[in-house]
């Protein structure tokens, strides 16, 4: 279904071009909600990376410790699955195990490559 004619498409595709060089495009500044959002992304970011590394502040073995981090991340995916399939009409249990085990194989395939 189309919602203009060929006749219209004829006299719109030069029309465009024409009404754009007339517009001035709107500067481009940060606002609070920028900045706000950039916040909230770094901590975000900072806190979601402590589980990952603490092990490593903690223990001295680095195998230990990558170990450890490995199984507090797969136990925050499985958390995070069973949480959000509780905010939807899904089982939390397969949703939680489905994530853990994708990171499962994650950490399968980097074990894999020597990691």
């Amino acid at each position: 279904m189309e919602s203009t004619s060929p006749e219209e498409r004829t006299g719109l595709y030069p029309a465009v071009p024409k009404r754009l060089a007339r517009v001035a495009p709107e500067r481009t500044r940060v606002k609070n909600e920028d900045v706000y959002g950039a916040l909230a992304v770094f901590w975000l970011v900072f806190l979601s990376a402590i589980p990952a590394v603490a092990p490593f502040l903690v223990f001295r073995d680095r195998f230990v410790a990558l170990r450890v981090s490995n199984l507090l991340l797969l136990a925050i995916l499985f958390l995070v699955g069973y949480r959000w399939a509780r905010a939807t009409p899904s089982n939390p249990w397969v949703i939680g195990s489905t994530l853990m085990v994708v990171g499962l194989l994650l950490v399968a395939v980097v074990m894999a490559l020597g990691g």
